[in-house]
């Protein structure tokens, strides 16, 4: 075998060998990390509810989101708030429409399992909490910081151990006072 034949063989030995390379290492499949049992990761393609409540049930909720605070109570088929003056006045339908779905099903991608420690997700200074009063108990939805994709925010339930992104919209939907609920002439 000729000098140059060899050298060529080498070549192609080489060339081979460096695309193999660059191969596996372009098309290596990551390892999944491994999971803290006590704080489960349920991530889903499709957002599921974590807190939902009939609205029939509710009998008023209360909330202060950014420095906003506001309450109502229901009266037959309509909210009423107290106004600066103390008196009961019927809150503007469409701004409770839109409050009222709001609550009434909050739904997550992600949902972290058995959660101890909540100071990492900003609920020490919750930008939101609303609390809300039906006729088999109350519930507590407290928002904390917005996740780093800023669509979302952290959330969870008092007393369920779950931390959960939910859309990050909900505490700028409920940026009324109990003054902005009046409602709007036409």
């Amino acid at each position: 075998m000729s000098r140059g034949m060899k050298l060529l063989i080498l070549v192609l030995i080489l060339a081979l060998t460096g695309f193999g390379a660059w191969y596996a290492l372009g098309h290596k499949q990551e390892e999944p990390a491994e999971e803290d049992p006590a704080q489960a990761q349920t991530e889903t393609e499709e957002t599921v509810s974590v807190f939902s409540v009939d609205l029939d049930t509710v009998t008023g909720f209360s909330w202060t989101c950014l420095n906003r605070s506001g309450a109502v109570t229901r009266d037959g088929e309509n909210w009423v708030y107290v106004d600066a003056d103390g008196n009961k006045q019927t809150a503007d339908k469409t701004i409770m429409d839109k409050l009222t779905l709001e609550i009434s099903d909050v739904q997550a991608k992600r949902v972290l399992e058995n959660v101890t420690d909540m100071s990492g997700y900003g609920f020490d200074d919750p930008i939101c909490e609303i609390h809300i009063d039906t006729t088999s108990g109350s519930h507590d939805l407290v928002f904390g910081d917005p996740a780093k994709s800023d669509s979302e925010t952290y959330y969870f339930t008092t007393g369920d151990g779950r931390v959960c992104l939910v859309g990050g919209t909900m505490s700028s939907d409920f940026f009324y006072r109990n003054e902005d609920l009046a409602p709007k002439a036409e």
